[in-house]
């Protein structure tokens, strides 16, 4: 004969009627009640959960690693893309200055001297050199220029 499965999706009594035929073409019914036990059901969700969450995890550490993999490989695009939210207007003093952290100022080839930014001479150098300060009217400009010539792209087109 053959084996039929039965599921049932919440606990309780069910009456169940089973019906054999022989043969010969004869039928016996037989009609019984079975109780689901709800710790069964509640196991079965609880696996569904926990592979849930066990896909979610997965996903969450592809996209950490993914995140991590382009701030390594475009650190310096990004550093240059940044760049222009890095300058600062001071309007007390009425000094403009850059600052950026964790980087030596060399990198960019920007020095200062007597008030002047200066971006060719890479001999110059500062007292603090992650931070520069001058009165140069035309900074922001300076910089962008800057960033031009080191990535190719214009910041303000």
């Amino acid at each position: 004969g053959k084996n039929t499965i039965h599921s049932y999706k919440y606990p309780g009594k069910y009456n169940v009627t089973l019906v054999v035929t022989s043969s010969e073409g004869n039928e016996y019914r037989e009609s019984i009640i079975v109780e689901a036990n709800p710790e069964v059901i509640k196991n079965k969700n609880e696996e569904k959960q926990d592979l849930v969450l066990f896909y979610f995890g997965i996903f969450i550490i592809f996209l950490m690693t993914a995140l991590i993999l382009t701030i390594i490989l475009f650190r310096d695009k990004i550093n240059y893309l940044l760049l222009k939210n890095l300058v600062k207007i001071s309007k007390k003093k009425k000094i403009y200055y850059y600052r950026r952290k964790n980087t030596n100022i060399r990198d960019l080839d920007m020095e200062f001297e007597n008030n002047k930014f200066i971006f060719s001479n890479p001999e110059i150098k500062t007292r603090d050199i992650n931070t520069l300060y001058g009165f140069e009217d035309d900074i922001e400009k300076k910089v962008d220029e800057l960033i031009f010539l080191k990535t190719g792209e214009k910041i303000n087109p």
